[in-house]
């Protein structure tokens, strides 16, 4: 499901880009960007996850330890966690010199993956440590066709053209 959260993350990163009527590229290109890759930070608590994976072995030994400790869809994929995620970055502008966006887009991705799993069958603990599931709709399965072959491929369509409409004045050289 990787591939979907990477895409659900720059779809919405794009919308932000849009809502509010952001024309510089690199910053539009950061806020998509780091919505993308932020919308795989949950799954930090499996170790097969595509993020943990893109750090090697420490990042895939974290991602087990996250995971022993808390389990899969635990911690990571709860309100709770998104409020630990949120008060830690909340600082991020005070002790860094960082656009105040990033911390925004962060908590947004990974908001963006907790809801997209909240649409599986499996659905997420909202409110974990309490073990109840919540689903929005019947849930569906992920890695099948409808996901890999229709889903993503329209999220990737809708986040080129909310950037292509917010960058419009913007030429890019495509040879």
């Amino acid at each position: 499901m990787g591939r979907s959260h990477l895409t659900s993350g720059a779809l919405v990163g794009a919308i932000v880009v849009a809502v509010f009527d952001v024309h510089d590229p690199v910053t539009a290109g950061g806020i998509v960007a780091l919505t993308a890759v932020s919308a795989l930070l949950p799954d930090f608590d499996h170790d097969d996850a595509t993020l943990p994976r893109w750090f090697g072995p420490l990042g895939r030994l974290a991602a087990w330890i996250i995971g022993r400790v808390f389990g899969h869809r635990g911690l990571t994929h709860s309100l709770l966690g998104l409020a630990i995620l949120t008060g830690a970055l909340a600082f991020l502008p005070l002790v860094l010199d960082a656009p105040r966006w990033i911390p925004l887009a962060v908590v947004l991705g990974s908001a963006v993956h907790i809801v997209g799993d909240c649409l599986t069958v499996s659905g997420c603990p909202l409110f974990w440590p309490a073990p109840r599931r919540f689903r929005l709709g019947p849930g569906f399965r992920t890695g099948k066709v409808f996901e890999t072959a229709v889903l993503c491929p329209l999220m990737t369509i809708g986040t080129a053209a909310l950037l292509g409409s917010s960058l419009d004045g913007l030429s890019i050289p495509l040879t």
